[in-house]
This record gives structure tokens, C-alpha cells and sequence, in this order.
């Protein structure tokens, strides 16, 4: 299993907000995305490396966060690797 079991973000808003998730593979095709709102203040986001039941292959990752609120708009892009 990738990262030790989970990859966790974890991500801090000042105001209620709409989160958006995309994680895209090295070819930059769409893996997964997620869509959640979260109160002010402290949340995370948990990725268990698999997208529609099966596990990814091993690779780099691209994670794009987007937290958009009133007329706040931050976007966020990590990467990850995925090993076995």
C-alpha cells in the first residue's frame, strides 16, 4: 500500500470553504477528485492510493487543492510518490 497506508493533507481555511481535489499521474491524466466543504479553521483530506477500487501505480502524483470562499480563491499543488 502506498504511503504508509494513507496519504493525509492536512490544510487550514479562516472561513468556511469549498475544497476541491484533483490528483492527476505524471502523464497529467485525471486519477481521482473530491469535492468537500469544511468549516473555518483546521482539516484534512485522506487518500487511501486507489481510484475506483484499484490500487495506483507506483509513480509521482500530483495533488492541485483549490479552497474557495466568498471572494477568497488559494490554490495549493503538491507531489507525491507512490512506491510498493
Amino acid at each position: 500500500r502506498p504511503f504508509n497506508g494513507n496519504l493525509r493533507l492536512c490544510f487550514q481555511v479562516s472561513q468556511p470553504s469549498e475544497i476541491k481535489l484533483w490528483i492527476y499521474n505524471a502523464a497529467f491524466s485525471l486519477v481521482m477528485s473530491d469535492q468537500i466543504n469544511v468549516a473555518a479553521g483546521y482539516s484534512e483530506w485522506t487518500w487511501d492510493g486507489r481510484t475506483s477500487g484499484q490500487w495506483v501505480p507506483p509513480g509521482i502524483y500530483t495533488v492541485i487543492l483549490t479552497a474557495r470562499s466568498n471572494n477568497h480563491h488559494l490554490t495549493r499543488r503538491v507531489h507525491v510518490m507512490v512506491q510498493y
